[in-house]
C-alpha cells in the first residue's frame, strides 16, 4: 500500500534530473540468489527411489536490464538473466540445473516516494527461458520455453546518473526429467546491483547556422 501511494502522489524532482522516469535511459547490473522450490519434485524422485542426497534450493544469479522511460511512470524493459544451482539424486548422481534466457516487459515506477531518491517499481515480463540440467547419469534433454515473470523493487539513487537496485521476480518455468518428471526452472530470484540512468537527449538548437549569432550591424 505504501508503494501504491507513493506511486500515486506528485514528488518534486531528484537533483537536476526530471520528476518523471519519460525519456530516461537505465542499464543495470546485478547479482545475487536463486531460490528453487521443489518439492513436487522431490516427492516425485523419492517415489522413483532416487530421492535427494544433496539438496541445494537455489544457488546465483545474475541480471543484466535495459529500460527507457515511455511516460511520467511508465518503463518498458529488457532482461538477460542466468542462473544455476546444484543437487544430488541417490544413484544418479550429482547435476548442475541451469537456466538462463531474456524477457521483455513493463514497469510501473515511482519518483522520489518517501524520501528523494527512492523510486519503487513493479512489473511483468514474458520472453525465453532455455533450462537444462547436466551431469549424472541421465541424459536430460535442453528445453526451449516460454517464460513469464512479475516483479517488484526499488532503485536508490545517490546521484542523478547512478543508483542501487533492489530486485526480487518470481519466474515461472519447468523442465522435464526422465523417469521422474516435471521440476521447477524458475523460482524467485532476489539480486542487488547498480544502476546507470541515462538522461534524455537535450533539445537541438533551432537556429540556422549562420545566422543564430549576435549581429555586429551598426545603426
Amino acid at each position: 500500500m505504501v508503494i501504491v501511494g507513493a506511486l500515486s502522489i506528485g514528488m518534486p524532482a531528484f537533483g537536476s534530473g526530471p520528476e518523471a522516469v519519460d525519456g530516461w535511459g537505465r542499464i543495470t547490473v546485478s547479482g545475487g540468489y536463486r531460490w528453487v522450490p521443489n518439492w513436487y519434485f522431490e516427492g516425485k524422485a523419492s517415489t522413483a527411489g532416487t530421492p535427494y542426497t544433496s539438496k541445494a534450493m537455489g544457488g546465483v544469479a545474475g541480471i543484466l536490464g535495459f529500460g527507457y522511460g515511455l511516460g511520467d511512470h511508465i518503463e518498458i524493459g529488457i532482461d538477460l538473466f542466468g542462473a544455476w544451482h546444484p543437487f544430488s539424486l541417490g544413484a544418479l548422481g550429482a547435476f548442475d540445473g541451469i537456466a538462463y534466457g531474456g524477457m521483455l516487459g513493463v514497469r510501473l515506477t515511482g519518483s522520489n516516494a518517501i524520501f528523494t531518491g527512492l523510486m519503487p517499481y513493479f512489473g511483468a515480463q514474458g520472453g525465453i527461458v532455455l533450462a537444462d540440467v547436466q551431469g549424472g547419469t541421465v541424459d536430460v534433454r535442453e528445453k526451449l520455453m516460454g517464460g513469464a515473470a512479475v516483479m517488484a523493487g526499488l532503485h536508490y539513487k545517490v546521484s542523478d546518473h547512478w543508483g542501487v537496485t533492489l530486485d526480487v521476480r518470481w519466474v515461472w518455468a519447468r523442465l522435464t526429467f526422465p523417469t521422474i518428471g516435471g521440476m521447477n526452472s524458475g523460482g524467485v530470484w532476489v539480486t542487488l546491483g547498480v544502476s546507470y540512468f541515462i538522461s534524455p537527449a537535450r533539445q537541438q538548437s533551432q537556429g540556422v547556422p549562420g545566422f543564430d549569432g549576435p549581429s555586429y550591424l551598426r545603426d
